[in-house]
């Protein structure tokens, strides 16, 4: 049963460990997240400020060209596309500024979700390796009962022990059941009192007339003689 328990116990921690990592990775992917998000809007800014810069050339050309007009057509012409560039150049400024309150706003949020992300981190690798620390006590308490279930088995019948063995690993379940007011404990059908009288005596083994499993009683119980 002990033996039973464990292996139960411990077949549950590779989930146990999967579901932190499920929560964990849920963390990873926002940390994720915000940093796409803030990466593409310096990648935004650095484009803006490359279009700012070419079209900040361009006016101190036309600028410079102001002098060579030789006609007030030309003149005029040019004038149009100064001021066409300075709207331009007006336009995307604002949009700078606004990007870079924006990228403060998601630099500050980031730095702050990054020592959420390290508590997370720290928190699901304390937490996994308690669990695979306590996979490996289960593993020695395992072993310890193994052995000590080895002691028994030279004083048990062989064919028995066969038959115990095949039932538990191809049912999961035990082959034994305790007699519990007069109830089998596997399948919780009355057990007749003359088989009970049966099992007190020791003699053979009694089986459940339900589900097979051999019939035992509490040694408190043996020695309270047979049922009147």
């Amino acid at each position: 049963t002990q033996i039973k328990k464990l292996e139960e116990s411990k077949k549950s921690i590779p989930y146990q460990i999967e579901q932190l990592a499920v929560e964990f990775g849920k963390c990873e992917k926002q940390l994720k997240e915000k940093q796409d998000n803030l990466e593409v809007m310096q990648k935004e800014l650095r484009s803006k400020n490359r279009t700012l810069e070419l079209q900040q050339e361009q006016l101190k050309k036309y600028y410079s060209q102001r002098k060579s007009m030789k006609t007030e057509k030309e003149y005029n012409a040019l004038e149009r596309e100064i001021i066409n560039l300075q709207k331009k150049n007006s336009i995307i400024e604002d949009e700078i500024l606004e990007l870079l309150f924006s990228i403060d706003g998601v630099t500050e949020e980031l730095t702050e979700y990054q020592t959420v992300y390290r508590e997370e981190k720290a928190k699901y690798e304390n937490q996994s390796n308690e669990l695979l620390s306590t996979s490996k006590d289960f593993s020695k308490q395992i072993a310890e009962w193994t052995k000590k279930r080895s002691l028994y088995n030279n004083k048990i019948d062989s064919q028995l022990l066969t038959v115990y063995d095949e039932w538990r690993i191809r049912r999961g379940k035990f082959l034994l059941a305790l007699v519990v007011d007069n109830t089998c404990s596997g399948c919780n059908m009355t057990i007749p009192p003359q088989n009970i009288n049966e099992i007190r005596k020791r003699e053979k083994l009694i089986y459940c007339g339900s589900c097979s499993r051999i019939l035992y009683l509490p040694e408190e119980q043996i020695e309270r003689g047979s049922v009147v």
